[in-house]
């Protein structure tokens, strides 16, 4: 009898393990083949999706039928690569248990997580600074990068702005003010501040970020290192350093690394003060979140806003020698800050961008509007999956979700609130960004998202958050060639116009910018209009603007005159000569 009930009880298990198996087969083989099979169908109707999309649209002057195939041919590779996510976590899931995995996430020293922190460190640089040179070819690829630049040129030489052109309207630029008789970038001083010392040593200013990256992830190390241990520091600087949204921000000339850099060194200085209760490092946090608002204004109060919660429900009354020290170490940056205000506005609560653009506001204004809002935040949250990885996501929101919902929770750690701010903050901002590598506005947020992220998974060593997390951490360093290459063609597509002008070495002209470069990632005519600050090149770009073209080929009498023009779904136009 006792014989039979084993037999039975064998048998049975067999049964639930055979379908367990099966079972588990099914989702692998159902996960490799449903991207696979809807990869084939976008491919096979490429054509007609892409039209589809497009009559949904309003007519536009930079997209044609090219960019909404170029739309598609995204959406169906990144279902391949979402599909090659979620089976290596669902693999890993089934397949690894959790005290190998536990094994495999393991770092046994301090002095080894050192050493790794050394390996990755010197990876990302030598890789930025690859893509820098390589794949962005140290282009200004948005106008906010070249703002930047013209910004930092004229600081080096002592000035805060350049005197306007006598004909403005052929030189506008989308991010360079031209008001009052002045030309003058529209964004805060902070990070041109920084950028302007390469010009003054004759250091490659492409060579800024690339080495404040490496400052800013050996910092983010040590404070992860101090707050939260050697194991989770480790895995979060892989998870940071290592994907295409912090490289390639890295190999760019925006201000988000420069930014994010202070942004860590005022969390790290805050928890300093908590711990020692040493005003220096009061004064030294006043003093970053100074800078933070030098760099971006808005970035600065949507960070600071958990801290100020916390920092009251922590320290209650013995928050105000806080926020006396804070207040003192903030006060040069604040300082220079309404100086150079004042200095072009004649108003220090006046900002440049505010006088330049009146309409420059938060909120439902310039078109902007709730579900254009909510548009965004799909778009950005589409664009971090790209560069990042869904994974990231899924756990941020499952552990921030139980972070809240615990009273004894939900008030610690202010930093793990920062990229949720900056999503909520920037909802109301009615740009989306631009050209960008990933969702540029939650940057400074991502750093503390990750090690919010991988201490949970250490924390609960849930099976499910640790297959997660070593897929999220996988599927950006795979994707790395595949996104480089794709930023390689549109930065190639973007300076079509220039590249014309240097191949057929065109001197002393002007080039009427009449159409936008590449048909994948428009670049606008606004945007191409890249002069030296005092108007002096040998080759000068300015709009196309019929009424009144005569106006400046009369002001340039000495030049030859060209007209740049390109068919919306061609990748390369021509020179056309006038005289």
């Amino acid at each position: 009898m006792s014989m039979l009930k084993t037999a039975i009880l064998n048998y049975q298990t067999s049964l639930k393990n055979s379908i367990k198996s099966s079972s588990s087969t099914a989702w692998v083989v159902a996960i490799i083949l449903i991207p696979i099979i809807l990869f084939f169908i976008l491919l096979y109707f490429e054509n007609r999706i892409a039209s589809l999309v497009m009559s949904w649209f309003p007519p536009s002057k930079l997209q044609g039928l090219a960019f909404y195939k170029d739309v598609v041919y995204l959406v169906r590779t990144e279902l391949l690569w979402a599909g090659l996510f979620f089976l290596l976590a669902l693999i890993i899931f089934l397949y690894a248990s959790r005290e190998a995995l536990d094994k495999f996430l393991n770092v046994r020293s301090r002095t080894r997580a050192l050493y790794y922190m050394m390996l990755i460190g010197s990876a990302f640089f030598l890789t930025t600074v690859l893509i820098n040179g390589k794949v962005l070819e140290e282009f200004p690829n948005s106008s906010d990068e070249y703002a930047y630049l013209l910004q930092a040129d004229m600081f080096s030489r002592g000035k805060l702005w350049e005197r306007a052109h006598d004909l403005p309207d052929f030189f506008y630029h989308i991010n360079i003010a031209q008001h009052e008789g002045i030309m003058v970038s529209r964004f805060p001083p902070g990070w041109p501040l920084i950028l302007s010392g390469a010009f003054e040593i004759g250091l490659n200013p492409a060579m800024v970020n690339p080495v404040l990256g490496l400052v800013a992830l050996t910092i983010f190390y040590f404070f992860a290192t101090r707050y939260y241990g050697p194991r989770v520091a480790v895995w979060s600087v892989v998870a940071v350093g290592l994907t295409g949204y912090y490289l390639f921000n890295a190999a760019s000339y925006f201000s988000h690394i420069s930014c994010l850099l202070v942004t860590v060194l005022f969390v790290f200085n805050v928890y300093l003060y908590q711990e020692k209760r040493n005003f220096i490092y009061g004064l030294l946090a006043g003093f970053f979140i100074g800078f933070v608002m030098i760099i971006r204004y808005y970035t600065a109060v949507l960070i600071f806003i958990p801290f100020l919660v916390y920092l009251f429900v922590e320290l209650r009354w013995k928050v105000i020698p806080l926020f006396v020290w804070m207040g003192i170490g903030a006060l040069p940056c604040l300082s220079y800050l309404l100086w150079y205000n004042y200095s072009i506005t004649g108003n220090s609560l006046l900002p440049v961008t505010v006088w330049a653009y009146p309409a420059e506001q938060l909120g439902f204004v310039k078109g902007h509007t709730f579900l254009q809002g909510i548009e965004h935040f799909f778009r950005r949250t589409l664009m971090f999956v790209y560069w990042c990885s869904p994974g990231l996501l899924i756990l941020y929101v499952v552990f921030l979700w139980r972070k809240i919902k615990s009273r004894a929770q939900r008030l610690l750690r202010p930093e793990d609130y920062a990229f949720v701010m900056l999503t909520i903050g920037y909802f109301f901002y009615y740009q989306i960004g631009g050209n960008q590598y990933g969702p540029r506005f939650m940057f400074e947020g991502f750093p503390f998202l990750v090690v919010f992220v991988v201490s949970k998974v250490f924390e609960k060593k849930e099976k499910w958050a640790m297959a997660v997390l070593i897929a999220s951490i996988s599927l950006p360093i795979a994707k790395l060639p595949f996104i480089a290459d794709r930023e390689a063609l549109v930065v190639d597509q973007r300076q079509d116009m220039y590249d014309l002008v240097q191949e057929q070495k065109i001197k002393n002209a002007i080039v009427f910018v009449a159409s936008p470069t590449s048909p994948v990632r428009p670049m606008p005519r606004g945007d191409l209009t890249r002069n030296d600050p005092k108007f002096m090149n040998d080759v000068i770009y300015v709009l196309e603007l019929p009424r009144i073209n005569d106006q400046i080929m009369e002001y340039y009498s000495d030049r030859a005159v060209y007209k740049y023009v390109r068919d919306l779904n061609e990748p390369q136009g021509e020179l056309i000569k006038i005289r």
